[in-house]
């Protein structure tokens, strides 16, 4: 079937997005990687949980993640989200709450 792997950094104390989520930083991402864009790997479908850190902003590179069914920005300190969001095409659960977001893009509402 189709498996959805999980990579948690709940409350891990980031003050920023990771600038790569390699098999070198989470040795365990080998078995799951298929492609490398950017310096990411891209996993079959997966859920990223950063919640309950201190992250302000998300990187472009984030949103070519087309695997990403799950993100997990709960009580973060993030200001904003792109437009650019709404490109990723298999997300299906969304948590923002708990951050400094004035808005959401029309994209996502």
């Amino acid at each position: 079937g189709n498996q959805t792997n999980w990579l948690s950094l709940i409350g891990a104390s980031l003050q920023s997005f990771p600038p790569q989520i390699t098999p070198t930083t989470f040795p365990f991402l080998t078995q799951l990687c298929k492609q490398k864009v950017f310096g990411w790997f891209f996993l079959r479908s997966f859920v990223l949980d950063l919640g309950h850190n201190r992250i302000a902003a998300l990187p472009d590179e984030l949103f070519d993640m087309v695997s990403l069914r799950g993100l997990f920005l709960q009580n973060n300190a993030l200001l904003r989200v792109s437009p650019k969001i709404s490109q990723l095409s298999s997300l299906q659960e969304l948590y923002l709450s708990s951050n400094q977001l004035s808005c959401v893009p029309a994209s996502i509402v």
